[in-house]
């Protein structure tokens, strides 16, 4: 068994890299699910429908399971202009065409 020292441990260094920044390219902003709801003044669980609709495209700045998203200025911007949509996602399910009866 090793002495115990009576020194005090040494400090670590303070880390500058941390917290990440909010967005790697220069100039974009990145506002939260809550931050957009207060902008457009809706609430939260209507912001959360229209990112489910593809009408918003979040980035997901989460890692591993867990997934937290973030909107994009351009995207904020994108939706009160009107503009165009963002990319429609996938249908949620396939819709089978009627099987005819045999009677």
């Amino acid at each position: 068994m090793r002495p115990r020292s009576t020194q005090a441990p040494a400090e670590a260094p303070a880390r500058t890299d941390w917290p990440p920044p909010a967005s790697s390219s220069a100039g974009m902003e990145l506002f939260t699910v809550p931050e957009v709801a207060r902008t457009l003044r809706v609430t939260v669980r209507h912001v959360w429908a229209l990112i489910r609709d593809g009408r918003f495209k979040p980035v997901n700045v989460g890692r591993g399971r867990r997934k937290v998203y973030r909107v994009t200025t351009e995207e904020l911007e994108r939706f009160v202009r009107g503009g165009e949509e963002a990319p429609a996602a996938a249908p949620k399910r396939r819709v089978l065409p009627p099987v005819p009866r045999l009677i």
